[in-house]
């Protein structure tokens, strides 16, 4: 009983953590956004493409608009982790 505690509160340490570095990507890319042109397309797929879930996003949407990847991007890894 004790083991399968600890095993839970160590994944719940891993998501907690990978929650954080996906906060911070997104937050990165947020203040990355303020500095480019105003006629510049806004630079969602990089962020996508750097935490691995190109192909996933990919299934569901065909643009990278802010709203799709925020509203989206939660679900996406709902579905990823078991």
């Amino acid at each position: 009983m004790l083991s399968r505690v600890a095993n839970h509160i160590y994944w719940l340490g891993r998501y907690l953590e990978r929650a954080e570095n996906y906060a911070r990507f997104i937050d990165v890319n947020f203040n990355l956004m303020q500095d480019l042109p105003l006629d510049l397309k806004e630079q969602w797929q990089p962020l996508i493409a750097a935490t691995g879930d190109l192909h996933f996003y990919l299934e569901t949407h065909k643009t990278f608009s802010r709203d799709q990847v925020l509203f989206s991007y939660p679900l996406m890894r709902k579905i990823l982790i078991p």
